[in-house]
């Protein structure tokens, strides 16, 4: 269902590369859908341009003064099916915690001495440095907003950056 606010309609796709479900229709930048040969209902620059605020990190940690840890579940198939013998027989064991996926997301001045370097840099850097050329300006000032945004709440300790 789409919801209807005034007279638009409003659509919200949550998964990443699904925006095709607007570009099929026709919904989309006018170069993209002339490309694949579809006529274009609305021209819309910014359909498939916003993924940029949806940043990945990965951070592994090796944890040598706990065992077990969750790398041994993992590396250690002798380990593993010790615990999962345990698990199906006494509902006891490794296989009774939970994994280890929850952080704390904690501002960025509570976990680094260089925040301020780190903004610093960050907020010297144009907005084109970021994005590929060729773009329509209403795709940059959005993006332009955002990092405004972003390095606002970054400096503060309210909002999370981890």
């Amino acid at each position: 269902m789409i919801p209807r606010y005034c007279n638009c309609q409003v659509c919200a796709l949550l998964a990443a590369e699904n925006y095709h479900v607007l570009i099929i229709p026709g919904i989309g930048p006018k170069q993209l859908l002339s490309k694949y040969n579809i006529d274009a209902t609305v021209d819309l620059p910014g359909v498939g341009n916003g993924f940029q605020d949806h940043p990945y990190g990965s951070l592994i940690l090796s944890l040598s003064n706990v065992f077990p840890s969750p790398i041994d579940m993992e590396m250690n198939v002798t380990f593993d099916a010790e615990q999962k013998a345990l698990y199906y027989k006494n509902r006891t064991g490794t296989w009774t915690a939970g994994s280890p996926n929850s952080v704390a997301f904690l501002p960025l001045v509570n976990y680094t001495d260089a925040s301020a370097v780190i903004l610093s840099s960050y907020n010297s850097q144009s907005t084109s440095d970021h994005l590929r050329t060729g773009l329509d300006s209403a795709i940059i000032a959005g993006f332009a907003m955002q990092r405004e945004v972003l390095l606002r709440h970054l400096a503060t300790t309210k909002m999370a950056s981890m």
